[in-house]
């Protein structure tokens, strides 16, 4: 019984540090390495303005075919 009372508290401890940190998924927003591939193929983008359908699109075109892969990222933050 201790042992799983302190699994649990271990558990609430690592789950509450990521959601404090901001680490948490958010499917609005593209994650750190979606916005920096982004950045590298489409320059002077501002990632955190993107609407939640942009942020589809650009994901849609980052883990889709890479035949047209820069015109669709431009098309997507357009």
């Amino acid at each position: 019984m201790k042992n799983l009372i302190l699994a649990a508290a271990a558990l609430v401890a690592v789950a509450g540090s990521a959601s404090a940190s901001g680490q948490g998924y958010n499917p609005n927003k593209l994650s750190n390495v979606d916005a920096a591939e982004l950045t590298f193929y489409v320059r002077n983008v501002d990632v955190d303005s993107l609407t939640v359908a942009q942020v589809q699109s650009v994901q849609s075109a980052l883990y889709g075919d890479e035949k047209g892969k820069v015109a669709a990222l431009r098309a997507a933050v357009r």
